[in-house]
C-alpha cells in the first residue's frame, strides 16, 4: 500500500472526525461547482477566448511585419543575389522564425496568465464568502474539492451555500472587468528593424 493512499485515508478520517454534523473541523467546496452553478466559469472561458482572439491577431501582425522585412531585402538583393546575400537573407529568415517562436510562445504565456488572473479574480470573490458560511457553521478550514478530497460526508459540502450566497449578492467577475481590457504580446516583441 502506498504512503499516497494511506494520507489521503487518513486524510478522509480527518474530514468525517472533525466535520461531522457540519460543526467544527472542516467544511469542504467544490470551486468548479460554484463557478458553474454561477455562470462565472462561462465568463471565465469567453473572456478568454477574447484574449486569444487578440493575441491571434497580434501574432498575424507580427507574421506580415517579419514577412514585409524580409520581402524588403529580397527586393534590396535582386533577382542574382551572391552566395554571401543568399546566405545573409537565410539567416534573416531564420532569425524572424526564432523572433515569431518567441513572439508565439510570450502570447501562449500571456493567455495561460490571463486565465489563472480571472481563475484568481473569482477565488477572491469567494473566500470571503465561503469564509463566512464555514464560520457560521463551526469549520475552522475550507478544503476545495478535489483528487486529493477521497470522500468527505455531505454535512461538511458548503458549495450550495456558497452558490446561494454569491448568486444572493449578485457577485460576477463581469462587473468587475474592464471590456476594453486586451493583452498586448505585441509591447515586448516588435520586429526589430
Amino acid at each position: 500500500m502506498s504512503i499516497r493512499i494511506v494520507l489521503i485515508g487518513l486524510f478522509a478520517g480527518l474530514i468525517t472526525a472533525c466535520g461531522h454534523e457540519g460543526t467544527g473541523g472542516v467544511a469542504v467546496m467544490d470551486l468548479e461547482a460554484i463557478a458553474a452553478a454561477t455562470g462565472q466559469d462561462e465568463i471565465i472561458s469567453q473572456r478568454v477566448q477574447e484574449a486569444t482572439a487578440g493575441l491571434s491577431a497580434q501574432l498575424e501582425q507580427v507574421v506580415t511585419e517579419l514577412q514585409a522585412g524580409l520581402e524588403e531585402e529580397r527586393a534590396k538583393i535582386g533577382e542574382n543575389p551572391t552566395a554571401e546575400q543568399q546566405q545573409s537573407l537565410a539567416m534573416l529568415a531564420q532569425q524572424a522564425q526564432q523572433q515569431f517562436a518567441q513572439t508565439e510562445g510570450m502570447a501562449r504565456q500571456r493567455a495561460n496568465d490571463f486565465r489563472a488572473a480571472m481563475i484568481q479574480q473569482f477565488v477572491d470573490q469567494v473566500r470571503p464568502i465561503a469564509a463566512e458560511i464555514a464560520t457560521n457553521k463551526g469549520a475552522e478550514a475550507i478544503l476545495t474539492e478535489s483528487s486529493a478530497v477521497f470522500w468527505h460526508d455531505s454535512n461538511v459540502d458548503i458549495t450550495d451555500d456558497v452558490i446561494a450566497e454569491v448568486r444572493a449578492r449578485g457577485i460576477s467577475l463581469d462587473s468587475m472587468l474592464d471590456d476594453d481590457e486586451e493583452i498586448d504580446v505585441l509591447e515586448d516583441a516588435a520586429p526589430a528593424e
